[in-house]
């Protein structure tokens, strides 16, 4: 089985919803063979997140709702 498959995950904290009010846990994935810009972000319910480039504690849905994190 190729390393690439295979990865580390790390909760990066509790995040609420700023459109629904919902929260949520934001998870970061990163392959074994890791390299800058390779890891990406999802909610604990497997949504896809962009990082916010200026603000690492926010991030974007796919839908555009905006995530704030509250607690680490």
């Amino acid at each position: 089985m190729p390393s690439s498959i295979m990865s580390s995950t790390y909760i990066v904290g509790e995040f609420r919803n700023q459109t629904t009010g919902a929260l949520c846990t934001v998870i970061k994935l990163m392959p074994t063979d890791f390299r800058p810009g390779s890891e990406c972000y999802v909610t604990d319910d497997a949504e896809y997140l962009e990082q916010d480039p200026m603000d690492p504690n926010r991030f974007k849905t796919a839908n555009g709702d905006i995530l704030i994190i509250i607690k680490r």
